[in-house]
């Protein structure tokens, strides 16, 4: 539902094999516009700011998609993470690509993006990224072919504010985030998802057979949180460390290298 037209309401997934978002006039269905990414495969999270015509949005893109003989996602898909900033007209305003370097250098590189959220205090979008780049992980945490969680705080113009790594550390578990997994309340973040198990400083439980031991997790975070939350396996990542596997486009950018087909005719739609 648009935060200041309640006639208005949009959809955002994949259409057409590609990442999508579509307008909807509420009381007649009529589709107004419908906006085409070529560099997302689907769209995971939609994020409205309240009072205003701005929204985010976030997915992943993968890369071998049309390459014939990938039967595996799990172990052949190549990803990379995407997040945008988007108007009420279809216009992007800015697109952001993540993605870096699996740790074991045969394996594809699979970084993904399941949720952003605004927090309404402060204007900043927080980003709920499952990831396995190398780059942005910490040696000291035993990064491996596995996914760990990361959390990317920025504010409206696409520029880093805080970033953190979350992990199971040496029991290499894997964080699989839930689409839509992450909101914000009262400066606090709420992510959820699934594990086979999972490794904290207080407790740890693994499984031996992961596929059909397959747990919900919720977790609460506060970026500068007191040391006396120290339970978790955390690392922050500093600007430069993050910037390095971020491509931010500016609108220019992203029109020029047709990363986007707008349709909004009736004969298009």
């Amino acid at each position: 539902m648009s935060p200041i037209n309640n006639d208005i309401f949009y959809l955002s997934g994949r259409y057409e094999g590609k990442a999508s978002v579509m307008k909807f006039q509420k009381r007649t269905g009529r589709l107004e516009w419908w906006a085409k990414f070529s560099q997302l495969t689907s769209i995971r999270s939609i994020a409205p700011v309240p009072n205003d015509s701005i929204f985010y949005g976030c997915g992943d893109y993968q890369e071998n998609e049309d390459v014939s003989g990938i039967d595996n996602l799990e172990t052949e898909a190549i990803y990379s993470a995407g997040i945008f900033k988007m108007q009420k007209d279809g216009t992007v305003k800015w697109f952001m690509k993540i993605g870096g370097s699996n740790p074991v250098n045969a394996n594809p590189n699979q970084d993904r993006c399941y949720g952003v959220t605004v927090d309404t205090s402060t204007g900043h979008v927080t980003s709920l990224l499952q990831v396995k780049a190398k780059e942005i992980r910490s040696s000291s945490l035993s990064y491996g072919d596995f996914y760990d969680t990361v959390l990317l705080q920025i504010d409206g113009t696409g520029n880093y504010i805080n970033a953190v790594q979350i992990s199971n550390k040496d029991s290499k578990i894997n964080m699989y985030s839930a689409s839509n997994g992450i909101f914000a309340l009262n400066g606090d973040f709420f992510f959820a998802g699934w594990s086979a198990g999972f490794q904290t400083k207080l407790q740890i439980n693994t499984y031996t057979t992961t596929l059909e031991n397959q747990d919900a997790y919720l977790y609460r975070y506060k970026f500068g949180h007191s040391t006396a939350f120290d339970c978790i396996y955390e690392k922050d990542i500093s600007r430069s460390t993050m910037n390095s596997v971020i491509t931010l486009m500016p609108q220019s950018t992203f029109y020029s290298n047709n990363l986007i087909t707008l349709y909004s005719n009736d004969k298009d739609l």
